[in-house]
């Protein structure tokens, strides 16, 4: 293995080379979070994801703190595994680096779907997490913007569907309903627009790029608004399916990442 830099990191690199080296005595009996990304980074660096086994390595030293979050009986030898979702916890984005590393395509996938939920923007628009906090660490080349533009689709989506109620609802002819569907049509347009301001929405449709909050978030600020009963309500509206629109950008996440990040996962998990 042939060094290339002087920027890797000193504690990952010699963690790595034992490894190598089969000196798994000399090796910490457990690593932090931030280290096991930075044992990731030397693995694919140096291409040494085949000699620094996961399970034999690697596997135990990350359990020791994953288990914090919880544990169940998920290996196959009935011994405590770490919750299944731990990596979904803010903070710990970085695990996507490390699946994509070590060929996890489920928990990469998994976490790409929970960012693409739960994950902000700034006002330049990078990616936060749901906790507001940058993304700033070490992530697969590629993964960032696939998040950000699956986001931006399907906030867009959601976004073109609430606008498209509220323009139909302004446009609605009124002329040949009684005066009491018309009161009842005058509250339910002034309803959704009052909703729209509470929560914090103008009354044109925003660019996407203007809406910093999460997909999530819009969700349960727009489940928060109430139309009259469905038996009290003009046509337009109970032809809305409301509660279905509110819901279908989260169904319609993406199933999966792209080829691109799969074929090199399933490459890496082949390794080792």
């Amino acid at each position: 293995m042939k060094l290339e830099a002087d920027d890797d990191d000193p504690k990952a690199l010699l963690f790595v080379l034992r490894a190598i080296h089969l000196k798994s005595m000399e090796l910490p009996k457990q690593l932090t979070f931030d280290e096991v990304v930075k044992v990731a980074v030397i693995c694919a660096k140096y291409d040494t994801v085949a000699t620094v086994n996961w399970k034999i390595f690697v596997r135990d030293r990350v359990d020791n703190f994953a288990k914090g979050y919880g544990v169940s009986k998920g290996f196959k030898d009935g011994t405590d595994a770490p919750l299944a979702n731990w990596y979904l916890e803010p903070g710990k984005e970085e695990w996507a680096y490390v699946a994509w590393t070590f060929g996890f395509a489920f928990q990469f996938t998994e976490l790409a779907k929970h960012l693409i939920r739960t994950g902000r923007t700034d006002s330049e628009g990078n990616l936060l997490n749901s906790k507001s906090q940058p993304m700033n660490g070490h992530f697969p080349p590629g993964v960032i913007d696939f998040v950000l533009q699956a986001r931006s689709a399907s906030m867009s989506r959601l976004l073109g569907d609430t606008y498209s109620i509220f323009k139909r609802l302004l446009a609605y002819p009124t002329e040949h309903l009684c005066e009491a569907d018309k009161q009842k049509m005058d509250r339910i347009c002034g309803n959704f627009a009052t909703s729209l301001t509470k929560l914090g929405l103008p009354m044109e449709r925003p660019d996407v790029s203007a809406f910093h909050n999460s997909i999530e978030e819009l969700v349960e600020l727009l489940k928060k608004m109430r139309f009259d009963s469905p038996s009290d309500q003009p046509d337009i509206i109970k032809g809305t399916f409301w509660d279905h629109i509110i819901e279908h950008p989260l169904e319609d996440l993406p199933d999966a990442v792209p080829d691109e990040f799969l074929k090199h996962m399933s490459s890496q998990a082949a390794k080792w």
